[in-house]
């Protein structure tokens, strides 16, 4: 299976033609990956994403414990390594190659000329991103929920207060006061 026709294929990009399929394609690289292959380290910068053409890619985050927590299973049509691509902030997980896979990868400099172009290709594999981040915020709501079903109301409030300091915004690197972050 070639990247053009996993693009063809895909149901945000049949409204293209050929020639703008094509320029989708010449902005990515095509590589076979051998078993066990990191194409993403949990932690460490990013500046590319990925299409899956053939084979399958693990998800993996390391738990306080430093087990691998398996995040998601992905195959052909799936893409992966979005959020660091678009913030430039380190990798949320790490992704590896479960058997030898077909892999496409869009670095963030022809990413970003994908975007910042008037061509169709350019809003619909916008929209494919968009898709995508959906669907991986809705599969760890889905997951933090299944986990929020085992505690207790008072183990649940105790860990959103304890996140919400953790994660709490900040102006110009200060902490935002709690009078300030509820206003």
């Amino acid at each position: 299976m070639s990247l053009l026709h996993t693009l063809g294929n895909a149901p945000d990009f049949k409204n293209l033609s050929a020639n703008e399929l094509e320029g989708v394609e010449a902005a990515m690289t095509v590589r076979v990956y051998r078993d066990g292959h990191v194409f993403i380290r949990e932690g460490e910068p990013g500046d590319s994403l990925f299409l899956i053409i053939e084979g399958e890619v693990i998800a993996t985050r390391k738990a306080k414990d430093g087990s691998a927590t398996l995040l998601a299973r992905m195959a052909s049509g799936d893409l992966f390594g979005l959020l660091a691509l678009i913030d430039e902030g380190p990798r949320s997980a790490s992704c590896v190659a479960l058997g030898e896979c077909v892999v496409a990868s869009l670095p963030r400099r022809r990413f970003q000329q994908l975007y910042n172009s008037q061509a169709p290709a350019a809003y619909t594999f916008q929209y494919m991103v968009a898709r995508q981040l959906v669907r991986d915020v809705r599969a760890t709501n889905e997951a933090l929920i299944r986990q929020m079903l085992d505690y207790t109301e008072s183990e649940v409030h105790a860990a959103l207060q304890h996140v919400s300091v953790e994660f709490r915004p900040s102006r110009g690197g200060e902490e935002i006061g709690d009078d300030e972050s509820t206003q």
